[in-house]
């Protein structure tokens, strides 16, 4: 595998925690809704399949978070990582272009635009930062 391969990888790290992280918080938000819905009210209408429990609700709640504050950590650690080589690198015109792709979630495009370039200069500025960056 190149080093631009293994950097690609790496930093695509980033974005999978992510989008980890945000699906987890929604299910956490979904969560902590159903919790203080069923702290405020309980009905006397059956329910079918075992009724959730507050306790039940509470441990959900709290793995979730753990999960969450895990995954933050490791993209901290990967942003870390990124934020020292790109102190080192000599294009910081590069270092801004990757840092926008992988971590601002912009698209080439989107950077052209931001830079005044073309997205052909943009193109060829992220493929060579990705390819000197020593992660």
């Amino acid at each position: 595998m190149s080093k631009f391969e293994e950097n690609k990888r790496f930093l695509l790290g980033y974005r999978k925690i992510m989008d980890k992280i945000e699906r987890l918080e929604e299910k956490l938000k979904v969560l902590t809704d159903r919790y203080e819905l069923k702290a405020q009210a309980y009905s006397d209408e059956p329910k079918g399949g075992r009724p959730a429990t507050l306790e039940d609700m509470v441990i959900q709640k709290e793995k979730l978070e753990s999960r969450i504050a895990a995954y933050y950590s490791k993209s901290r650690a990967i942003r870390d990582r990124f934020e020292k080589a790109a102190e080192k690198m000599d294009n910081q015109t590069e270092a801004r272009i990757l840092d926008y792709y992988f971590f601002e979630g912009m698209t080439l495009e989107q950077i052209a635009d931001e830079l005044g370039y073309t997205v052909r200069h943009v193109s060829r500025l992220y493929h060579h930062g990705l390819s000197v960056i020593d992660l």
